[in-house]
């Protein structure tokens, strides 16, 4: 997978072996997705000192643009990625 956003850095799930890892599947048309972002974003800067990963994953390639907009808006800091489903 490749991060969309916040690096050019191909990603391995590989590299997050042995961690503690949530994935968010989102989309720019999940209410629930928009509404629980803040959400992750508070978690992680609260537990990435204490290894927490996040990962989040986007499948809509239509929505790309719009979804780096939110999430450079937003100042999401943890990897967003475009999923290859």
């Amino acid at each position: 997978m490749n991060s969309f956003v916040n690096s050019n850095t191909p990603i391995k799930l590989s590299d997050y072996s042995g961690k503690v890892v949530l994935i968010d599947f989102w989309e720019v048309w999940c209410g629930p997705c928009m509404v629980s972002m803040p959400k992750v974003q508070h978690l992680y800067d609260q537990c990435k000192v204490k290894g927490l990963e996040v990962l989040a994953i986007i499948n809509d390639t239509k929505q790309l643009e719009p979804s780096i907009r939110i999430v450079k808006n937003k100042q999401y800091s943890y990897p967003m990625l475009l999923g290859n489903a």
